[in-house]
């Protein structure tokens, strides 16, 4: 049996058909990628629409504001530098494929990752069981880390 985390990973990973009415999973995917080149950071969060429209008071088939959607976004995800140091993070915008919306941020982050610690806490406030996933990719290596209700940030290693 394939645990209900990896299920909403590989549905989020790969998109989806037609919107369905109503979704057993509460799950959100950011990846994370340090461009050691330039030192910046770029996030994607793939989460499904009828989650972040209703957790955003929207409502109807179109998504809410780019500034609600990024206030929303960046006061359930954080990042910190390895010096416990907040790293702004600079929204570049969001699209629809299907039922799952893509939310992109941007950030500097000269130290890299390594030690970096991240909070994730999409949809927590709405959903008891939401299970969020962070896969980052630094210095050759992915890492995975998950986050459930209540979690509190997390250190790269």
């Amino acid at each position: 049996m394939i645990p209900v985390w990896i299920r909403a990973a590989l549905l989020l990973a790969i998109g989806s058909g037609p919107a369905p009415a109503f979704h057993p999973l509460h799950s959100a995917l950011a990846e994370i990628e340090y461009q050691a080149n330039s030192g910046s950071v770029l996030i994607r969060v793939r989460a499904f629409r009828d989650d972040l429209t209703a957790a955003t008071s929207g409502s109807g088939d179109s998504l809410p504001a780019d500034s609600v959607l990024s206030r929303y976004v960046r006061e359930r995800l954080a990042l910190s530098d390895s010096n416990g140091r907040p790293v702004s993070l600079w929204w570049q915008g969001a699209h629809q494929e299907g039922d799952v919306v893509q939310l992109e941020l941007q950030a500097n982050l000269d130290g890299g990752l390594r030690h970096a610690s991240i909070r994730a806490g999409l949809f927590c406030e709405r959903f008891p069981d939401q299970v969020n996933i962070v896969r980052a990719s630094y210095d050759g290596r992915t890492v995975t880390l998950l986050f459930t209700a209540g979690d509190s940030a997390k250190s790269l290693p």
